[in-house]
């Protein structure tokens, strides 16, 4: 085995090594819990019934758009992950809205960093096996 060919392959292995240092960084850093208020876009006329009063709101927990600091910590997340994790989040929530979110012309919701945590999982679990 040639000098060169030796160099490449501890080059190599010095990347890998700080990759998944990176990514359990990223896995184990600390989540900020998301807070929102609602409010509503029009009042509603004082002579009018309320029927939906009483009626419960939909679970829309599962789509809540991050605020202002989440999001630039999630795109700087996104502009640091390795590339595995960019073509997994691309493929999950597909190129059109990855450019989006990665460009800031939209703010990613809880759904894009739940998809986000399971393509660090899956990249996390795959290099414990491959150890």
């Amino acid at each position: 085995m040639k000098k060169r060919d030796l160099i490449i392959i501890i080059i190599v292995l010095i990347l890998i090594v700080i990759e998944a240092g990176f990514v359990y960084w990223l896995y184990t850093s600390p989540v900020e819990e998301v807070s929102f208020q609602i409010t509503a876009k029009e009042p509603l006329p004082q002579d009018s019934p309320n029927t939906a009063a009483n009626e419960p709101l939909p679970d829309n927990s599962s789509n809540i758009a991050l605020d202002q600091g989440e999001a630039a910590q999630f795109r700087e997340n996104l502009s640091r992950a390795p590339a595995q994790i960019r073509v997994c989040l691309k493929g999950k929530i597909g190129e059109e809205r990855f450019s989006q979110i990665e460009s800031g012309q939209i703010a990613p919701d809880s759904e894009d960093k739940a998809e986000l945590e399971q393509c660090f999982d899956e990249l996390f679990s795959s290099l414990q096996q491959g150890e």
